[in-house]
């Protein structure tokens, strides 16, 4: 399931900052590589109407920026595609130079894992 989304922007009409999103908020994100002038990264946003997560991916070199070309997010069920993801980094036996670290992905993880958690309370 996806949802288009519309960038927040401020009282001059321009977006700075192009992960902003009208009705979300930003839970966190993390960086699947770590190489200069370019990025592989996955947010998640939580929908503040409602509480429910939502996922993009993210890719490219330093123009345009991480979130600039993003029209659309995709409904995130659980953490598993997260998982997934995750693993991939490290298909081939080894990871990847420069990939994300453990500490920085069980950072993540927990993160979204609590707004799983606290969406269930509501």
């Amino acid at each position: 399931m996806e949802v288009n989304v519309e960038r927040k922007v401020n009282e001059d009409g321009y977006s700075s900052y192009p992960d902003q999103f009208v009705g979300f908020t930003k839970l966190d994100e993390i960086e699947w590589g770590n190489h200069s002038y370019e990025f592989d990264i996955t947010g998640v946003w939580v929908r503040d109407s409602d509480g429910t997560l939502w996922t993009a991916d993210d890719s490219g070199c330093s123009c345009p920026t991480p979130w600039e070309g993003t029209h659309t997010l995709e409904r995130l069920f659980s953490v598993e595609p997260l998982v997934e993801r995750y693993k991939e980094q490290g298909a081939d036996g080894c990871y990847r130079s420069g990939a994300v670290t453990q500490s920085e992905w069980e950072s993540f993880k927990s993160t979204v894992e609590q707004a799983f958690a606290d969406l269930a309370k509501r």
